[in-house]
């Protein structure tokens, strides 16, 4: 792929972009049902100079990601492969915890059942019937215990073993290079749709963590907003604990708790975006 001047794209984009919705909003301002004659072509000039511009908005937006793809210089010191690996690795500890668990259940719960006789009925009304019953009981749930541990063993040797190959992370610092990668080998009849969700991605990646537009920062009345693009998250810390009430409403808008950071946090790119600005808007009703 051909190296392009990135700031040309990027300028020839976001100008192309602001014409389209100047345009959209002469459109919407003009669209009423007692227009004027004036109103009316005004209406219908925006329309035509609207549809314009997203044609030629469909090629700047191909080109300006194209640019921000050429112009990407690898990142050495990644620590999103050294969070990858650490996950792994506590992912195969409890693997590995659990099946041993289960190994250790089952065994004790086979060494209690191996002195009851096989076909052994509980001698009702013997003294013995009591802890009789009381044995196979605790032999029946160490045998379910150790189905669950098992299945745990399970979850996690499957996490360890996928953890990290589905696709590219917009957390990987080199994830415009592994794009660009892809972007150039995609092949077969959905490649133009697959071309433009590349696109989509890399722009978004390239607003969102490489040149930010919105601060990194903002104040909320007793919250801060802080876009970290060092772990590519946006996050809400809170001046206090918040009531249930919005805990549920931050979790509805999918963010999570994070007891390492302090913060609600969910991935920083433009889903995160529209979150963090309708959960403004709710928390300052």
């Amino acid at each position: 792929m051909e190296k392009l001047n990135l700031e040309e794209a990027k300028a020839k984009y976001e100008g192309i972009l602001k014409r389209m919705k100047e345009a959209q909003k002469q459109r919407n301002e003009n669209n009423v049902s007692e227009a004027t004659v004036e109103q009316k072509k005004a209406y219908l000039l925006a329309c035509i100079e609207e549809e314009k511009a997203k044609r030629e908005l469909t090629k700047a937006r191909k080109e300006f990601a194209e640019a921000i793809m050429t112009n990407f210089e690898e990142v050495d010191n990644n620590p999103y492969q050294e969070r990858v690996e650490a996950k792994k690795e506590r992912y195969q500890e409890l693997a590995d915890k659990n099946k041993a668990e289960s190994q250790s259940r089952y065994n004790q719960s086979r060494e209690m059942a191996s002195y009851i006789p096989f076909g052994q009925p509980i001698l009702v009304g013997h003294y013995s019937e009591r802890r009789d019953r009381a044995t196979r009981e605790r032999i029946s749930n160490g045998f379910e215990k150790s189905i669950e541990l098992s299945k745990k063993a399970e979850y996690y040797q499957h996490k360890a073993d996928k953890f990290g190959s589905n696709g590219i992370s917009s957390d990987n610092k080199n994830a415009i290079l592994e794009l660009k990668n892809k972007y150039e080998n995609v092949k077969g009849m959905y490649a133009s749709a697959e071309k433009r969700r590349i696109i989509d991605r890399v722009i978004s990646i390239y607003k969102n963590t490489i040149a930010p537009t919105k601060p990194a920062e903002e104040q909320g009345n007793g919250f801060t907003i802080n876009r970290n693009t060092e772990i590519n998250r946006i996050q809400i810390l809170f001046d206090d604990i918040p009531n249930e009430e919005t805990r549920k409403m931050l979790k509805s808008y999918g963010f999570r708790w994070s007891p390492y950071n302090k913060a609600w946090q969910r991935q920083l790119n433009s889903n995160g975006e529209w979150a963090v600005k309708t959960i403004k808007a709710k928390l300052a009703q």
